[in-house]
């Protein structure tokens, strides 16, 4: 099984949950939040491959982007 994200606008975002309805295909909308814990589980699994180093700038980016 393969994962395939979408941005959809906002106006169309019931036409695609009723044709995912129609052909069984499970589905899941994001919030902000959630896009970003994939957005920060992305980093983590690069450090991981680059024997745990993320590069200073990556992590203060996000920071700045999503902190509250």
């Amino acid at each position: 099984m393969k994962t395939v994200i979408l941005n959809v606008p906002e106006k169309t975002e019931k036409w695609f949950l009723t044709l995912f309805n129609q052909f069984h295909i499970k589905h899941k909308v994001l919030s902000d939040e959630g896009k970003a814990d994939l957005l920060l589980a992305k980093l983590i699994d690069e450090a991981m491959a680059e024997d745990g180093e993320v590069e200073k700038e990556k992590v203060f980016q996000f920071v700045r982007k999503h902190a509250s």
